[in-house]
């Protein structure tokens, strides 16, 4: 268990120390910004933006350890007690010791697991709270049972899809003969169904596509390596005639993929531990399969071992250069010496803009449905009155514009769209550029006094 608890710490503390070298240790991605600027809020007394558990837990810690460094260090501390949580489980089981091992190596190399607990979102704290309430359950001692119910109703507050798939584990984990399967699938369909609504009804932070994120070796930041797939697939066809002592692990693969086309990708997160599972007994099996030929078994295993290590080391290569950077925070900055006001950028950056500068950015994650279209025509407007009418609309009085926003993001061309009447002296004034990073003013309205919504 000490290994485990070593190499969790130096596996998932990487991401810190290798953004500590390359970006002055600024966290990674979108969502550790908007844990943090809620954290900031809660402390300020304000908690008409909490989502979860998560963000409470991180404002008390950032109370004596400032909010940057409490976003990198609760997410870590969370991975390691998960890690050491799945290897007790899965001894508790009665599972083959060697299956053990190499589920706790397989969750600790996963691109899921190492973005769940090294970026600051409620990821980790749900993951580590459903492991937490099953090992309980697994207890004999009843006032461990009540508290393991008591936790796993509690991932309620993480969002329905986590509630919901604990309780189907819960439940296909004391299912034993098929007249109780049957029941217990059509529930499932119920709840699945329900699911549907309620994705329906509730906003959820969503990102583009389904396909950017499913894959970590091409490019998507909380995906899985395509050696894991594989060894996946392998170990399901593998435990399938033993399919009724691994039931919860299929059900959650079922779960994970009903939750991918209901909810959101964030989903696959969640896949982590039948990742894990599966892929240890499909290496397992190499191991224990009598093979024609050892040297094409250690070969296959050679290549195995090399192409899951890609994975994790491609994976955390990616690290330094992921955003923000030290530029991108750097010109936030400044624009936070500005004066007060509402300030137009690709949605994707709002709570950058808001952490870094205290801003206030006109689109972010929750609101592009309603305003993402008038935006969009915004962007590509070439008409100076057409512009001019939607960013009076919308109170407007700053425009950032990163590289990505020119290369792709928004243009692609260089006079592109709203870029071609930046032209317009009397309507645009650029206030600063550093790194190719450019900050404007809109200084053209029609309205002679401006409200702001700050």
């Amino acid at each position: 268990m000490a290994g485990i608890i070593a190499i969790s710490f130096i596996l998932f503390s990487a991401p810190f120390f290798l953004r500590l070298a390359f970006q002055g240790g600024l966290p990674f991605g979108e969502e550790s910004y908007y844990s943090m600027v809620l954290a900031e809020r809660i402390s300020g007394g304000n908690l008409s933006g909490v989502s979860t558990p998560y963000n409470l837990l991180l404002s008390l810690f950032a109370s004596f350890l400032g909010v940057q460094l409490a976003a990198q260090l609760l997410p870590i501390a969370f991975g390691i007690f998960s890690a050491l949580l799945f290897y007790l489980i899965l001894r508790r089981l009665d599972n083959d010791p060697l299956i053990a091992i190499l589920s706790a190596a397989f969750f600790l190399t996963v691109p899921s697991s190492l973005y769940a607990f090294s970026a600051s979102t409620p990821y980790s704290m749900a993951l580590f709270v459903m492991l937490l309430s099953f090992y309980f359950f697994l207890s004999k001692i009843r006032v461990l049972k009540g508290i393991s119910v008591i936790l796993a109703s509690s991932l309620v507050l993480f969002g329905f899809f986590p509630f919901l798939l604990s309780l189907v584990v819960f439940s296909s984990s004391v299912l034993k003969n098929r007249q109780k399967q049957l029941l217990f699938l059509s529930i499932l369909f119920l709840l699945a169904f329900s699911a549907w609504i309620y994705s329906i009804a509730s906003p959820q932070l969503t990102f583009d596509s389904l396909s950017a994120y499913l894959v970590a070796d091409f490019g998507g930041l909380f995906g899985l390596g395509m050696f894991h797939i594989i060894l996946t697939v392998m170990g399901i066809v593998v435990m399938w005639p033993h399919r009724l002592s691994a039931q919860p692990m299929y059900v959650s693969v079922i779960m994970v993929l009903g939750g991918l086309a209901f909810f959101s990708v964030h989903t696959i997160i969640y896949a982590v531990f039948a990742v894990s599972f599966f892929s240890a007994v499909a290496v397992a099996y190499m191991l224990k399969h009598k093979w024609e030929s050892s040297l094409i078994r250690n070969l296959t295993l050679i290549v195995v071992i090399c192409g899951v290590l890609f994975s994790t080391t491609s994976y955390l290569g990616r690290m330094p250069d992921m955003e923000p950077t030290l530029e991108i925070a750097e010109s936030l900055e400044w624009l936070g010496r500005q004066p007060r006001g509402q300030v137009l950028s690709h949605y994707s950056n709002s709570f950058w803009i808001e952490y870094f500068s205290g801003q206030e950015p006109v689109i972010d994650q929750f609101n592009r449905d309603l305003v993402g279209e008038e935006i969009d025509s915004l962007f590509a407007f070439r008409n100076i009155e057409s512009a001019k009418e939607t960013l009076d609309a919308y109170y407007i009085n700053y425009i950032w514009i990163d590289n990505a926003m020119k290369s792709g993001e928004v243009w692609q061309r260089p006079e592109e769209g709203m870029l071609f009447l930046f032209r317009n002296n009397e309507t645009f004034k650029k206030l600063d550029e550093r790194y190719g990073i450019e900050t404007w003013e809109y200084i053209g309205s029609d309205f002679p006094f401006r409200v702001s919504f700050n």
